[in-house]
């Protein structure tokens, strides 16, 4: 495939994200598509309010956005992505965590190695 493609196609990455909320909607399934190497649909509804209950325990006005995913099966298992979705929901419950670096961290040897390197 032509290397311009990768450059000009929206459907070449690894995830894709849609704010239909900025349109006045409620978030949508979106399908994956054929073509590209998007394994990862999600759509951004619009904002909202609700009442929930806080860390202590009342009751508060809250904004939300509802997000919807569409994940492809063939990429990882069930399992995996069950395991990220509850991962997500605790960074987007509290994103600042993000600010403070991770004690530790693992190196994956195989992301970053020349198809070489990985024969040998």
């Amino acid at each position: 495939m032509p290397k311009i493609i990768n450059k000009v196609s929206p459907w070449h990455c690894s995830i894709f994200l849609t704010n239909i909320g900025s349109i006045g909607v409620e978030s949508i399934y979106h399908h994956l598509y054929e073509f590209g190497t998007c394994s990862m649909f999600v759509a951004m509804g619009k904002k909202s309010r609700e009442n929930l209950l806080d860390m202590d325990g009342n009751v508060a006005a809250q904004k939300s956005i509802l997000l919807k995913f569409v994940l492809d099966e063939r990429v990882c298992d069930g399992f995996y992505y069950a395991s990220s979705m509850r991962s997500l929901n605790k960074i987007l419950q509290n994103p600042e965590q993000l600010l403070t670096p991770p004690e530790s961290f693992r190196v994956d040897e195989g992301v970053g190695r020349k198809r070489a390197d990985l024969m040998s």
